[in-house]
C-alpha cells in the first residue's frame, strides 16, 4: 500500500520510530496529507524532547504562527534556551527583539513576567526599556512587571531606557511608579544616564522630581563631570542652576574641568574657567588640566587656557610643565603654540628632565627638530647624567628588549611576526633618527652620565645599525665606567643573549675596541664571555674575541682564568669547544697559505 493511503495512526506510528527530527521533518514535507499529519506530531515531539527549541526559534524570530503552534501542543512557555550564552526564555528573547505580538502571546499563556536569563542580563522589562521596544514595556507594565530588580548590563528599567534615550519609555516607568533615584550597580542614577548624554530634557525631569545633582557614583563622580566628559554645556549650566557644582573631584581627584581639557572640548572649559574654576587642581596622579589638555593633543583646549590668563610655565605636581608632557607624546603643534606663547623651552622638572630629553625618549622627531630650531640645550642634563642623546640611546635599548623579554623576538629576527616587527622596526628607525638629528646639532656623543656611561653603553643593548650611528660619530669603544664597566663586557656577559650581539661586538672591534679590556675586577670580555649560558651565543661570541687575539690565559684580580669562570657555572665544555674550533681553524689558515 503507497504510503500516503495509509491511515493516520500508521503514519504516526512509522514516524514515531524515526530517530532524528531532521528524518521527520523530511518525512513531514513529502506531500500535504502527511504534513497534516505529522505537523503535530512534530511540535509535541519537539516539546518533548528537545527543550521547545521551536518556540524558541519563534521567540527569537517574530514568528507568531510557529509560536502558536507550539504552545498548542505541549511547548514549555518558559523553557530556557541553552544553547547561547544568554540563556533566556522565550518571553526574554521576544521582549528583547521587540516583538510585540509573541509577548502578547506568551503572556496570555502564562509566561513568567519577570523572569531572567541565567546570565542576568535582565528580566524582559529591562530588555524591552534597554532596546526602546515601547508597546513591549506598555504590555509588560500593564501586566505588573518589577520596575526595581538590575539586571546586569545595567540598573533598573528606568536607567536602561534613559541611557538608551528614550523619553517616552523613561515617562512610561515614572508614570507606573518608578523610582527616579534607583541606582545602576556602579552608582549611576537616572540622572548620570541623562548628563551623559547631554539629554537636557531628560535631565530637567529627573531633577524636577527631586533628584541630586550633587550625587556620586562609586568613583565620586558626579552627573555634571558626566555632562563635562562628553562636552554637554547646556547640561551642565542645567545642573549648575540645580546645585551642581563645578569644581567637584571624583576620587581620583579628576575635576569636570580636567575631564572638559582631557576630551579637547574647548568651549566648554572656556565656561568653566569663565565660572571660576581654578585650572591649577592636581588629580591624584599629580596632573593639572592644561597638563591633560596637552598630553591628549588637545590644541584649542590648551589655547582656552592661555588665553585666559594661564602661565604657559605652570606646572604640576611633578614640575613638568604643558611643552614638556605635549613634546614627550609628540604634539609639535602644540609645542609650538607653546613657544609662542612664551613657554620656557629648556624647562627642568623634578628630575631635571626636559622637553627635549622628553621627546628623545619617546623618539617623536618632528618635536626634536622644532626644539633644536629653538635653539635649546642639546646638552643639558637631568639630575643623573643624562643627555637626550642617552635618553635616545636608552630608548632603543629598552625598546629591544622588551621584545626580547616579553615576546622572546629580536628587532632582527622576527619573521612570522609581521605586525610586531614593523612596529618595532619603525620604533626603533625614530630612535635613529634622534639620535642622528641630536648629534648633527653638536650633541657629545662620549658625554658621560652620573656613572660614567656613555650613551653607546646602552646603545650595545639595542641593534647593530643603533650602534653604527654612534661609532660613526666618534664614540669610543673602549670607554669605561666610574666602577670600571667596560662595552665589551656589557656584550659578552648581556643576560638577554642576541643572536646579533656578536655583530655588535665584530663591529666594535673593527672600530678600534680592544678585546682584552680590563674592567675594574681585571676580567676581560673574554672572561665574561666564558661565564653565561646559551651554548650557540657564547661560543660564537668567545670564538670571535678569540679570533681577534684575546688572551685564553689573562688572570683577573680574583686569580681566575677565563676557563675557570666557565668552570665555576658548568660551562667548561663550552669553552674548551671553543678553543678547538679557534685552534683548528687557525691550523686550516696556517695551511691554506703554507
Amino acid at each position: 500500500m503507497a504510503l500516503p493511503k495509509l491511515p493516520p495512526e500508521l503514519i504516526g506510528a512509522i514516524a514515531a520510530e524515526l530517530e532524528s527530527e531532521s528524518d521527520m521533518c523530511a518525512l513531514d514535507r513529502t506531500n500535504r496529507y502527511l504534513h497534516s499529519i505529522l505537523n503535530g506530531l512534530l511540535y509535541r515531539r519537539n516539546a518533548e524532547y528537545y527543550q521547545s527549541s521551536a518556540l524558541i526559534w519563534a521567540a527569537k524570530n517574530s514568528k507568531t504562527a510557529t509560536a502558536e503552534m507550539s504552545l498548542r501542543h505541549s511547548a514549555d512557555v518558559d523553557t530556557k534556551c541553552m544553547r547561547d550564552s544568554m540563556r533566556g526564555t522565550p518571553l526574554v528573547y521576544a521582549a528583547q527583539g521587540g516583538h510585540e505580538a509573541i509577548v502578547r502571546l506568551l503572556i496570555e499563556r502564562g509566561a513568567s513576567i519577570n523572569t531572567t536569563s541565567e546570565r542576568e542580563r535582565g528580566a524582559p522589562l529591562h530588555l524591552a526599556a534597554r532596546g526602546g521596544h515601547a508597546a513591549v514595556v506598555r504590555l509588560l507594565l500593564d501586566k505588573d512587571a518589577s520596575l526595581d530588580a538590575n539586571g546586569n548590563l545595567g540598573g533598573p528599567p528606568l536607567c536602561e531606557a534613559t541611557r538608551g534615550g528614550y523619553e517616552d519609555i523613561a515617562r512610561m516607568l515614572l508614570q507606573s511608579g518608578a523610582d527616579p533615584h534607583a541606582a545602576c550597580p556602579w552608582g549611576w542614577t537616572p540622572l548620570f544616564h541623562a548628563s551623559d548624554n547631554g539629554d537636557v530634557a531628560m535631565i530637567k525631569l529627573f531633577l524636577e522630581l527631586g533628584a541630586d545633582p550633587q550625587c556620586e557614583d562609586w568613583s565620586g563622580s558626579t552627573p555634571l563631570s558626566a555632562a563635562a566628559r562628553n562636552g554637554h554645556i547646556d547640561s551642565i549650566e542645567l545642573l549648575s542652576s540645580y546645585g551642581g557644582v563645578f569644581n567637584a573631584p571624583d576620587r581620583s581627584g579628576q575635576t569636570p574641568l580636567s575631564l572638559a581639557a582631557e576630551a579637547g572640548h574647548e568651549a566648554l572649559v572656556k565656561l568653566l574657567l569663565e565660572k571660576g574654576v581654578t585650572p591649577h587642581s592636581q588629580d591624584r596622579m599629580g596632573q593639572t588640566p592644561p597638563g591633560k589638555a596637552a598630553s591628549s593633543g588637545k590644541q584649542g583646549a590648551v589655547e582656552a587656557f592661555i588665553d585666559h590668563g594661564l602661565d604657559p610655565n605652570s606646572t604640576d605636581r611633578d614640575g613638568r610643565t604643558m611643552l614638556s608632557l605635549a613634546a614627550e607624546l609628540g604634539h609639535a603643534a602644540i609645542v609650538q603654540l607653546l613657544i609662542h606663547k612664551g613657554a620656557d623651552k629648556d624647562a627642568v622638572d623634578r628630575r631635571g628632565m626636559s622637553p627635549l630629553m622628553y621627546a628623545a625618549q619617546s623618539g617623536k622627531n618632528a618635536v626634536i627638530r622644532l626644539l633644536l630650531q629653538k635653539g635649546v640645550d642639546v646638552e643639558g642634563m637631568d639630575h643623573r647624567g643624562w643627555t637626550p642623546l642617552m635618553f635616545a640611546a636608552r630608548s632603543g635599548s629598552h625598546s629591544a628588549v622588551m621584545l626580547r623579554g616579553c615576546y622572546g623576538l629580536y628587532p632582527e629576527h622576527l619573521e612570522g611576526a609581521a605586525e610586531m616587527k614593523a612596529l618595532n622596526k619603525t620604533a626603533l628607525e625614530e630612535l635613529h633618527e634622534s639620535a642622528r638629528l641630536l648629534l648633527a646639532h653638536g650633541a657629545k656623543v662620549d658625554a658621560a652620565d652620573g656613572e660614567g656611561r656613555t650613551a653607546l653603553y646602552w646603545a650595545v643593548q639595542s641593534t647593530v645599525g643603533f650602534v653604527r650611528i654612534f661609532l660613526e660619530h666618534g664614540a669610543n669603544p673602549n670607554v669605561k665606567s666610574k666602577i670600571g664597566e667596560t662595552i665589551l663586557a656589557r656584550i659578552a656577559f648581556s643576560p638577554y643573549g642576541s643572536p646579533k650581539f656578536d655583530d655588535t661586538a665584530q663591529l666594535l672591534l673593527e672600530s678600534g675596541a680592544d678585546v682584552d679590556i680590563r674592567d675594574g675586577t681585571g676580567r676581560t670580555p673574554l672572561s665574561w664571555a666564558a661565564q653565561p649560558g646559551a651554548r650557540d651565543i657564547d661560543t660564537k661570541v668567545m670564538l670571535l674575541f678569540l679570533e681577534h687575539g684575546a688572551n685564553p690565559f689573562s688572570v683577573d684580580r680574583y686569580g681566575k682564568t677565563p676557563l675557570a669562570w666557565a668552570a665555576s657555572v658548568g660551562h667548561e665544555a663550552y669553552f674548551i669547544d671553543a678553543l678547538k674550533r679557534f685552534k683548528a681553524s687557525r691550523q686550516t689558515s696556517d695551511s691554506g697559505s703554507g
